[in-house]
């Protein structure tokens, strides 16, 4: 009996958690930072290979999924049932995260501007580091 009643929690326990998953997924937000992963993957990429101008390109696509993303509220205050004044404070916090990759972008633009790829691939480097730091922070159990 202990038997079957330990299958039937361990179901239970992995169709909540594929559903949250999936439920997460569904999200603009998530749609918007997948996007955002996969442009910053071939701007990276073209950075490294010295191809700024083709990198410069894609400045506007991200721009614009952060634009977008800012607008959103994270799967993670749904999921940790935030209300009120604690779901306005972390809200504000996501956005003020936003706001900084946004100026992280921005700067990447003037630096590619000036032809400067030693500057890009530092300011490049903060976006990582400010990507980790806002999905350590914000992503919910995706």
């Amino acid at each position: 009996m202990r038997i079957k009643q330990f299958a039937a929690t361990c179901l239970c326990l992995i169709s909540t958690t594929a559903f949250a998953q999936g439920s997460c997924e569904e999200t603009d937000l998530y749609g918007y930072m997948d996007d955002l992963k996969t442009e910053l993957k071939s701007f990276s990429f073209e950075v490294k290979t010295g191809k700024l101008t083709a990198a410069s390109s894609r400045l506007d696509v991200m721009l614009d999924l952060l634009n977008k993303s800012r607008a959103e509220e994270p799967f993670l205050f749904r999921e940790k049932g935030l209300e009120g004044d604690e779901l306005a404070l972390r809200q504000s916090q996501y956005e003020k995260g936003i706001d900084r990759l946004i100026g992280q972008m921005k700067k990447i633009e003037i630096a590619i501007s000036q032809n400067d790829a030693g500057t890009v691939k530092g300011l490049l480097s903060d976006v990582g580091k400010s990507r980790k730091k806002g999905h350590r922070a914000f992503n919910g159990d995706c």
